[in-house]
């Protein structure tokens, strides 16, 4: 067990490592995270003042990741420290569910659950991502846990103050759970009523204290989410989905071909199966109500199918060694089984691929980066779609100044674009307000050479590659530079764009294509006479 632990470990922090940016939905978070490292209590700068979101939420998750990534962020890159931090947190609860796993259903089950995880993308790919779906789930995952080791209060307790807290959707996970503990006579009315209304006010009192000092206001986020968004229905303004959308996507997120198969059989003749499994159908089925439909709401519920499916394994296994009748049939089915390990890796490691392409204003600041690699004091405009591709604070070099301006009008005004030398934007003309593209994301490549040309790798290729990010140059650099060096030596110039090239008199010149190439024509005296661009 401790083998796949290891490697459920390793993958988690690989996945966090190769792609380590973060995207729109984990704006909130990491934004905070970066904020409450940075600023401490001072709320001056502090970045919800200014983008708040449709929806308040809690700082407590934020804070705790905060807390425990800091010395990560003292010697690692800042956003690859906190996403390993969260990774490895998500890991811990993992490996602590599979510790009861082992007691309740033994070792070998305990080591299909650790493999079959390692072997899913989904599920591994978000535990390092700073959302608070994900904080939910190391909540849930030890909740679960503490249910196979017959602490079902306690289990209670975590899954309540989880949805005070983290995300509201856990209470029904807390109703599904209480319901079929209180049928099944593991626990008491008045005492659960208890323990979940004591939990409930100590929770509520520290979100309500925490989230108020660090909105300014009164509030209790997740409360003002679930009326937003279940009471008010506006979750359905990001798109609506059927019914049945979960359902038809959880084989896909299990990602062992035979998953499903699995559950059915283990449901069938595994002691045990029952709970969890019936556990997860309910929550899936009463939470298919809302219209609004993505997969990390139900992601609470993999470690438990999984657990399941793992049952399922175990059971294959043993009986292909026993003397039954059907054990010819039951050795393919078990070597089907160990080909769809492989089979799902392999899949993982083709999302891995697609994910990585998901960013491209973080690539796009990358090749900014490349182009200004000694540069300080740049300034630098992100429009709203490189903002949400991977923008964010933590990615931001310390001495360059950003900004994240939307108004409209203002964008459209000339002289507002003054203040800047770089602008990021997912437009490719911006010669109007006096910048040339100089650069752009990084389109999607595929890791391995294919030697011959295939039509139908390109059309893959631009169906997984988003629209792309431009680094916009100011226009004018390049007269600022003529006026300020004209008719001195080069080597006056005490900071050479990354791209150049120096032309002397009577030479041939070709032009290359390069946009942000920069053409330093000299005098036969070696002085500057011309400056000029691609």
């Amino acid at each position: 067990m401790k083998l796949y632990s290891t490697l459920l470990l390793g993958i988690v922090l690989v996945y966090a490592y190769v792609v380590p940016y973060t995207k729109v939905e984990e704006s909130f978070s990491i934004q905070a995270i970066h904020d409450i490292q940075h600023y401490g209590v001072d709320l001056t700068n502090y970045d919800h003042f200014s983008f708040p979101g449709p929806v308040k939420r809690s700082f407590i998750p934020s804070l705790v990741i905060a807390i425990l990534s800091w010395f990560p962020t003292q010697i690692l890159t800042p956003i690859i420290a906190v996403r390993l931090t969260i990774g490895f947190c998500s890991w811990s609860s993992l490996n602590y569910l599979a510790t009861y796993v082992d007691q309740r259903y033994g070792k070998k089950t305990a080591s299909y659950f650790l493999l079959l995880l390692a072997t899913q993308f989904h599920l591994v790919y978000y535990m390092s991502r700073p959302l608070a779906n994900v904080y939910a789930l190391i909540t849930t995952n030890i909740s679960f846990a503490l249910i196979l080791s017959h602490r079902y209060y306690k289990a209670l307790a975590v899954l309540v103050a989880t949805a005070v807290i983290v995300r509201s959707e856990v209470a029904l996970l807390l109703v599904v759970a209480t319901g079929m503990l209180f049928l099944s006579g593991r626990i008491l009315f008045w005492k659960t009523i208890r323990v979940c209304l004591v939990t409930f006010l100590l929770a509520l009192f520290a979100t309500v204290m925490v989230d108020s000092w660090f909105w300014q206001e009164w509030n209790w986020p997740e409360g003002q989410a679930f009326v937003f968004n279940v009471i008010a229905g506006k979750s359905s303004d990001w798109g609506t989905s059927p019914w049945y959308t979960y359902f038809l996507r959880i084989p896909w997120l299990l990602m062992h071909p035979f998953a499903i198969p699995l559950i059915v059989l283990a449901a069938k003749v595994v002691p045990g199966a029952l709970m969890p499994l019936l556990y997860s159908l309910i929550y899936v089925s009463f939470y298919s109500a809302l219209k609004h439909k993505e997969w990390r709401f139900i992601i609470y519920v993999l470690p438990y199918l999984t657990v399941v499916a793992a049952m399922g394994v175990t059971w294959v296994r043993n009986k292909a060694q026993s003397k039954s009748r059907r054990v010819k049939k039951l050795k393919l089915f078990l070597l089907s089984i160990r080909l769809g390990f492989i089979a799902s890796a392999c899949m993982s490691l083709g999302m891995l691929f697609i994910s990585y392409q998901n960013y491209p204003g973080a690539s796009a600041l990358q090749q900014l980066y490349g182009l200004e690699k000694t540069s300080d004091n740049i300034s630098v405009h992100s429009d709203v779609y490189s903002c949400m591709t991977g923008v964010v604070k933590l990615v931001e070099k310390p001495t360059w100044s950003f900004d994240k301006t939307e108004d409209p009008q203002t964008l459209t005004n000339t002289d507002f674009f003054r203040q800047f030398e770089y602008v990021l934007s997912e437009e490719n003309d911006l010669v109007d307000l006096g910048f040339t593209p100089v650069a752009k994301s990084k389109p999607a490549q595929l890791p391995i050479r294919i030697p011959i040309h295939l039509d139908i790798v390109d059309r893959f290729l631009r169906a997984i590659t988003p629209r792309p990010v431009y680094v916009h140059c100011k226009t004018n650099k390049v007269d600022e530079l003529l006026s300020q060096f004209q008719g001195q030596p080069v080597n006056s110039i005490p900071e050479l764009p990354p791209y150049h090239r120096i032309i002397s008199p009577g030479a041939m010149v070709t032009k290359d294509y390069r946009p942000e190439r920069i053409n330093i024509h000299i005098t036969e005296n070696g002085l500057i006479k011309q400056i000029t661009h691609g």
